[in-house]
């Protein structure tokens, strides 16, 4: 008799002789900590509140302080004992990131040539920094090319957050930025059509966040922090200076737009956790653009808050061999991920050889 490994029985009993390992998302912003599970495709969210000066402008100035609060955020979540994977999102204030092009080479030399050129072209020193790349389309003209997406972000920051999640109890599987994780939002959740250009819109109690999809990948973005547009204002932050601020850097992107891709851009996406209504007039007012919020059909009840985190936990979903996104976390990252999940089958299996084994004692007894 042949043996269909293929078979909904056997995958059945794989899945529960060696369980895929639980993955949230987590984001951390300067005042927040968002984390959400998904569990047979329902959510759930838990937040908890940071006190001020923990993290400023997404660096760690208190680390003590944000490891006693990550501490307690895993006792809300689940057994402080019990580790939390987590794919870890962060605010794009400190990530930089570029579109590259690269003729076509083997499979086998690509991540060669991509490092490479994420060297020649880090805005960083990369003795100080992590980076990573993504496959994100391709350019036609003379000859196509890859075009591939590479971020940069200061080692020290990712570092800081990452000793301070070990010391909780959180497993770090990856580190991204707001803006993948909303662009994934986008890309498997949303009704859009990602063959179209989209222009997306962020408005967090951090700041201003804008970028450019293109089928549904980011190819570019622009942070502004409150804090910056404050200092600017002499220490005040007024509804005018945003305003100014939004209308002349949404021209100015979409004026790259045209200029670096052609055509242009009709949609512009909205995802706000803070009031937005005067923002948006003074957008409809300056701009031809169709301003829609970005609904999810399958999680109505998520408010925009959350959908950074949720973004961040539908990567943790993908099975990690097949995840080739990009991560901001240190080489090892993936080691640490697979010693816990190993540690974790064997508990697994120790309890259920103990279970047996007490049940046996009680048969003959």
């Amino acid at each position: 008799m042949k043996f269909n490994f293929n078979s909904k029985k056997v995958k059945r009993w794989i899945k529960f002789l060696n369980p895929p390992p639980k993955i949230g998302g987590l984001e951390i912003t300067d005042t927040k900590l968002r984390y959400v599970a998904m569990n047979d495709g329902k959510v759930k969210p838990l937040s908890y509140r940071l006190s001020a000066g923990v993290i400023e402008g997404g660096k760690v100035k208190d680390k003590a302080k944000l490891i006693s609060s990550l501490i307690e955020f895993h006792k809300q979540i689940g057994r402080l004992k019990k580790p939390i994977n987590v794919v870890v999102s962060i605010s794009a204030s400190n990530v930089y990131t570029q579109i590259f092009n690269l003729p076509y080479v083997a499979k086998s030399k690509l991540e060669e040539a991509a490092k490479l050129n994420l060297q020649m072209i880090s805005p960083i020193d990369v003795r100080s920094a992590y980076s990573d790349w993504e496959m994100v389309g391709e350019t036609k003209g003379g000859q196509t090319k890859m075009e591939l997406m590479g971020a940069f972000v200061g080692s020290q920051i990712i570092n800081d957050l990452m000793v301070s999640l070990d010391e909780a109890g959180f497993v770090v599987v990856a580190v991204e930025s707001v803006p993948l994780s909303l662009a994934r939002i986008m890309r498997e959740l949303s009704e859009k059509d990602i063959t179209q250009p989209h222009l997306m819109f962020s408005l967090s109690m951090d700041g201003l966040d804008f970028f450019i999809l293109r089928n549904g990948k980011l190819y570019f973005n622009y942070f502004v922090s409150w804090k910056t547009l404050q200092s600017e204002g002499g220490g005040k932050l007024s509804v005018t200076a945003v305003k100014k601020l939004v209308v002349g850097e949404l021209r100015r992107i979409l004026n790259f737009y045209t200029s670096r891709w052609g055509g242009v851009i009709e949609d512009l996406l909205v995802v706000s956790s803070v009031s937005n209504k005067e923002i948006l007039t003074a957008i409809e007012e300056n701009f031809d653009l169709k301003i829609q919020k970005l609904v999810l059909p399958t999680y109505p009840q998520l408010s925009p808050a959350w959908l950074v985190a949720l973004g961040a936990a539908l990567r943790g979903q993908i099975v990690r061999s097949k995840d080739i996104f990009i991560s901001l976390a240190k080489v090892g990252t993936e080691e640490k991920f697979e010693q816990s999940r190993i540690i974790s089958f064997a508990s697994f299996w120790r309890n259920i050889i103990v279970t047996v084994l007490v049940s046996i004692l009680v048969i003959f007894g």
